[in-house]
């Protein structure tokens, strides 16, 4: 595990533990990010789930690890 993974792991973990419960999303989408940088796997890219909400702001929901923009990820 490098530094900085080590460094932002706690802050990962809470944020995937926040209660949404009280957000409202009229519309939320699944995209992956390609990041001009390389990551250890070859086709691994970064997951994340958009939310707008009623008073149409975007809201990052969720983010994870995947391989690719795919389906399966």
């Amino acid at each position: 595990m490098t530094r900085l993974t080590k460094q932002w792991s706690p802050d990962h973990a809470e944020f995937q533990r926040r209660d949404l419960a009280a957000s409202v999303y009229v519309y939320v989408w699944a995209d992956g990010v390609h990041p001009a940088i390389r990551l250890p796997q070859t086709h691994s890219c970064p997951l994340v789930l958009m939310g707008l909400l009623v008073d149409a702001t975007k809201q990052l929901t969720a983010i994870a690890e995947g391989l690719r923009a795919s389906a399966g990820s």
